[in-house]
């Protein structure tokens, strides 16, 4: 199906109006199926890029803030993704103190479920 059938329109106003509105509709259709097959693991987009992100780092721990840099959306609230993930069987995280600051550090456990 083209563009013009999915969206039900042929006025546009040039080629790069057409490409843009292109291009956000196959994101919009990519991220649907992506959520659709993340689902049966419980997992939301950002939850399966911070597990992504962590599985890269094979036995290295990370901090929240190097989480959050390699992010594709940084903008996610990577505190929040990473409680939600903590308890499951996706992911480990440990409390260290260094020079009188707290820091958090997350480690991926062996994961069966996570495609390498």
């Amino acid at each position: 199906m083209t563009i013009e059938e999915e969206l039900k329109t042929t006025n546009f106003e040039n080629s790069q109006h057409k490409t843009v509105l292109n291009i956000f509709f196959s994101a919009s259709w990519l991220r649907t199926r992506t959520k659709t097959v993340l689902k049966k693991f419980g997992l939301s987009p950002e939850q399966f890029n911070v597990l992504r992100i962590l599985r890269g780092q094979a036995s290295r721990a990370l901090c929240l803030k190097e989480i959050t840099s390699r992010m594709i959306d940084r903008s996610s609230n990577t505190t929040r993704i990473v409680e939600k993930l903590a308890g499951t069987s996706y992911n480990a995280h440990n409390l260290t103190k260094t020079n009188e600051n707290w820091k958090l550090l997350l480690q991926l456990k062996d994961c069966k479920y996570l495609p390498k």
